[in-house]
């Protein structure tokens, strides 16, 4: 068959009018694959629309999800910097009070002290003549000439726990003075206290002065100043401290 113009004509004008021709010469020309390609990107878009839309409730869960996440965690980091806080008043109110119960230890080792004064002495081999208040150590301060001490010194020593003016039981003439300072753990500060104020007594009166530190028990920092026999210690009755 002479393939011409009328040919080409003819087949055009049939691929034109007969779907079943058109068909057949598709099939001919093109490919499996590509016959099926409309039918497989239908599908294909049909999977892509339904992904699509499984995506888009997915990241709307997912918003969700977040949103109320972050309303977690804020309330978290408020509940958090609650508890902070709630601790830090914990704190700041057990410190008041070791400071209050301190304080009242300190005070009644003062007094349990100042009813042993008679025992503190036996210890030392003494005999009390008085117990000198802060009106006799102000005017003994001021009989030696005040302006010879700093005033932060003068004013711990008229505060001193307890200052007597004692003799010695097998010299009865002899006079002395006894500084005291008492707590309920004797510190560096008890000993350096009861140090100076012996040193001022000595100074004032010309006489000797000794150094005790009354307490329960004492800080280590503090026991080679006692094994040194600069101060003497007298042990307080723990049970002294307890309610009736």
């Amino acid at each position: 068959m002479v393939w011409d113009t009328v040919t080409e004509q003819q087949f055009l004008e049939r691929l034109d009018t007969s779907p079943k021709f058109r068909d057949k010469v598709r099939r001919r020309v093109l490919s499996a694959e590509l016959i099926a390609m409309p039918e497989n990107l239908a599908e294909t878009s049909a999977q892509l629309a339904k992904l699509s839309k499984e995506f888009s409730a997915f990241a709307n869960e997912q918003r969700t999800i977040n949103t109320e996440l972050r309303t977690d965690v804020a309330e978290l980091r408020t509940d958090v910097n609650e508890l902070k806080e709630g601790q830090a008043e914990i704190k700041n109110t057990l410190k008041r009070i070791e400071t209050d119960v301190g304080e009242l230890k300190g005070n009644a080792a003062y007094w349990i002290a100042l009813s042993r004064y008679d025992e503190i002495l036996e210890d030392l081999n003494l005999e009390c003549v008085r117990l000198l208040g802060r009106e006799d150590l102000t005017k003994m301060v001021r009989g030696f000439g005040a302006n010879k001490f700093e005033w932060g010194d003068r004013r711990s020593f008229y505060r001193a726990d307890l200052v007597m003016e004692v003799t010695e039981v097998q010299d009865p003439d002899t006079t002395r003075y006894v500084a005291v300072e008492a707590s309920y753990t004797g510190a560096h500060r008890d000993t350096s206290r009861a140090i100076r104020n012996a040193e001022m007594l000595k100074r004032c009166t010309g006489h000797e002065a000794s150094a005790v530190v009354a307490s329960v028990r004492n800080d280590r920092d503090i026991q080679p100043v006692i094994n040194a026999g600069r101060v003497t210690w007298f042990q307080l009755n723990p049970a002294d401290f307890q309610a009736p």
